[in-house]
């Protein structure tokens, strides 16, 4: 049913209605909906603030407008992800919460890999020889943009063989955020903090190669331990300055 919608936050309503209409299945991928005109007459406001709504609706991509065919449903498959990208980017962060985000994501994608059936032996062979690539030019750098570069790229690897692109997108969107502090962090740290980063790595790296999950798992959980302890300690020294 649609509802007639108040003169305050016209747009918005707008808006509002036009979801619910395409959550409720009334408007499917590909459906071309109503014309300007008539959606004025169904929603009962003025035909600019219909305007308005579309022109938002489209630049979320979630409709198409074609000049003489009319305006269509997409396929918003790739929506949820941008709109959680966008939410770590232009909301209210508080760092150690995206941090534990991170986490998780990264816990989780080894677990899915563990989890995965359909991987085959030439793939994890893959697997194991992109992870030692990154651990190895992290080890052989003196560079701390080269060290972090591999550090997430050897997380990163791990997410991509789970094969869940949400998980890789928003992993993405929370590197470029969070870079400055991991880098500060590594920066600030002794030397024998780096060579623990290299053991965790080595040791994540050495179960995932012998295929011993809870012991991967365990190792991944330690190096994540170690980087929120680091990290803190660097917020804390960076805030006395």
């Amino acid at each position: 049913m649609v509802v007639k919608i108040r003169q305050n936050t016209i747009v918005e309503q707008v808006l509002g209605n036009v979801k619910e209409l395409i959550a409720n299945g009334t408007f499917k991928v590909g459906d071309k909906i109503p014309t300007e005109v008539e959606l004025t007459q169904m929603f009962g406001v003025g035909r600019s603030s219909v305007r308005e709504a579309l022109k938002i609706l489209q630049y979320l991509g979630i409709i198409q407008m074609h000049p003489s065919k009319g305006t269509f449903v997409c396929d918003c498959s790739n929506l949820s992800r941008e709109v959680i990208s966008w939410a770590i980017l232009l909301g209210k962060r508080d760092f150690f919460e995206l941090m534990g985000v991170r986490g998780a994501i990264e816990s989780s994608s080894l677990r899915i890999l563990f989890s995965r059936k359909d991987i085959s032996d030439n793939e994890w062979e893959n697997l194991v020889n992109s992870l030692k690539k990154s651990w190895e030019k992290m080890v052989g750098t003196d560079s701390i943009d080269v060290f972090i570069a591999e550090d997430y790229g050897f997380h990163e690897t791990i997410i991509k063989y789970s094969n869940n692109s949400v998980f890789i997108d928003v992993y993405h969107t929370l590197r470029s955020f969070m870079h400055e502090e991991i880098k500060r962090s590594f920066t600030s740290a002794a030397g024998n903090h780096l060579d623990k980063v290299h053991n965790e790595h080595a040791s994540i790296l050495r179960f995932i190669e012998e295929k011993k999950p809870e012991k991967a798992y365990e190792w991944l959980s330690t190096h994540l331990e170690n980087i929120d302890e680091r990290v803190r300690h660097s917020f804390s020294g960076y805030k006395k300055q």
